[in-house]
């Protein structure tokens, strides 16, 4: 479900995620629209403030901040919604997603006429997509395929003994 501003709200969150060792997993999910587009209410909103900080234990492994401030920025320009009234981020770590799967993610998301967006390892290895588009249930639907292909290789990658050890594996969907 995304989240929809309405006209002269100030939105304000901050999420910290730790992860207790390299087994755990994190898939987290973002959505948000520019407002009540069909209320005439599209980016009418004051502020704007989402962050979000990823830990393995002591270390950060991701940090994000969202700051729009509609009344002081051209929320429509380039570099920002660019005229899409949806955006979504996906973050998936500790997933073990491979160079090909990255891949097949970057060309179905490349592929899409009806969105725009990008795909990225990050710095820990892990991966960020950031996806427009003009419908909710168009980022959600990407977002969903991208999520269900990670999920699926993850299964084939343990189930493959790709991976060590025998420790437990915890993993977090929200």
């Amino acid at each position: 479900m995304p989240v929809i501003p309405f006209a002269d709200s100030a939105f304000k969150a901050s999420t910290d995620i730790v992860l207790e060792d390299d087994s755990s997993s994190l898939i987290w999910q973002e959505i948000m629209a520019c407002g009540r587009a069909a209320r005439g209410e599209r980016f009418s909103y004051r502020f704007y403030h989402s962050g979000i900080r990823i830990w393995q234990q002591e270390k950060l492994l991701y940090r994000e901040k969202c700051r729009f401030n509609p009344p002081e920025t051209m929320m429509e320009g380039i570099g920002l919604f660019e005229g899409y009234s949806h955006m979504a981020s996906l973050l998936l770590f500790h997933m073990g997603i491979s160079d090909e799967l990255l891949t097949r993610f970057r060309e179905y998301v490349e592929g899409l006429p009806y969105v725009c967006g990008g795909v990225t390892r990050t710095a820990s290895g892990d991966v960020a997509v950031r996806i427009f588009s003009n419908q909710a249930w168009e980022v959600e639907a990407v977002c969903s395929t991208l999520k269900d292909w990670a999920k699926q290789d993850r299964i084939e990658y343990f189930a493959t003994g790709r991976v060590k050890g025998t420790k437990s594996y915890r993993s977090l969907l929200i």
